[in-house]
C-alpha cells in the first residue's frame, strides 16, 4: 500500500514538473515586445524610399507609433496589451480607431504582426 502511494505521488510530482517545463519554454510575448521597432517590409514588399516607421512598447503599457515620409514626421501614441498572440492597441482620441494586431513570430530580433486586414507587418529590434 506505501508502495502504491508513493508511486502515485512520484508520478503526480513528475507530471506537475513536466508541466511547469512546458510552460518556461513558451517565450512571455509581453516582455518580448518591449523595445522600439523598425518597420522593415509590408506584406513582403521593400518599403518605398524616404518612408521609415518605428514603434516603441514601453513597459508601461505606452507605444509611440513614428512615421517620417520624405522627412516629415508623425507621431502618435496609444495604449497597448498582450493577450496572448494579441496586441490589443486602445486611444481615448477620437481621431484613431482601437485595433488588433496578431503576432505572427516575436523573437529577440525580429516582429510579425498581421492587422486586422490581414496586412503582414514585419520589424526588426532597434538597438
Amino acid at each position: 500500500m506505501n508502495a502504491a502511494r508513493l508511486l502515485a505521488t512520484g508520478i503526480a510530482l513528475c507530471s506537475m514538473v513536466a508541466g511547469a517545463m512546458a510552460d518556461d519554454k513558451k517565450p512571455d510575448n509581453a516582455k518580448l515586445l518591449i523595445g522600439k521597432w523598425e518597420l522593415v517590409k509590408v506584406k513582403n514588399e521593400k518599403l518605398p524610399t524616404g518612408f521609415s516607421a518605428t514603434v516603441d512598447f514601453d513597459k508601461n503599457g505606452k507605444v509611440k507609433y513614428a512615421v517620417s515620409i520624405d522627412g516629415k514626421d508623425t507621431i502618435k501614441d496609444a495604449a497597448y496589451k498582450v493577450e496572448q498572440e494579441n496586441i490589443i492597441l486602445s486611444s481615448d482620441k477620437q481621431d484613431r480607431k482601437d485595433g488588433r494586431l496578431t503576432i505572427k513570430k516575436l523573437t529577440e530580433k525580429e516582429l510579425i504582426v498581421e492587422d486586422e486586414e490581414k496586412k503582414t507587418l514585419e520589424y526588426q529590434r532597434k538597438k
